[in-house]
């Protein structure tokens, strides 16, 4: 907060009450349900053989796919109409990269 503005346009956390707190919403929403999601089919295809030596496990990649769906459906619907979760750029859109940006580069889970 004490930096917002200062070196460059970005507002990561709104001034506005309520937008905060949809902010704090949705980066709760991605730490209990999109990341644990997430984070386990990154697990089995990546980091399964790289730094394991097993092979990715079908069930937990299944189980791992339907979980993320169930989020990714209830973010469609927060994101209708608009380009970020909060209307505008904010902390939380941010919060989602980490893992997120593998799914894109997996051939296999590319259409999540």
């Amino acid at each position: 907060s004490k930096y917002q503005g200062k070196h460059n346009d970005t507002i990561l956390i709104p001034t506005d009450a309520h937008k905060t707190g949809l902010v704090s919403q949705y980066i709760s929403y991605e730490s209990f349900y999109h990341d644990p999601a997430i984070t386990k089919l990154v697990q089995q295809e990546i980091a399964a053989k790289k730094f394991y030596n097993k092979d990715p496990d079908q069930e937990i990649i299944k189980q791992a796919r339907e979980e993320l769906a169930k989020v990714l459906d209830v973010y469609e619907k927060i994101l209708e109409g608009k380009e970020y979760l909060n209307g505008e750029f904010s902390l939380a859109d941010l919060f989602h990269t980490p893992y997120t940006h593998y799914i894109y580069s997996m051939e296999a889970h590319s259409e999540l």
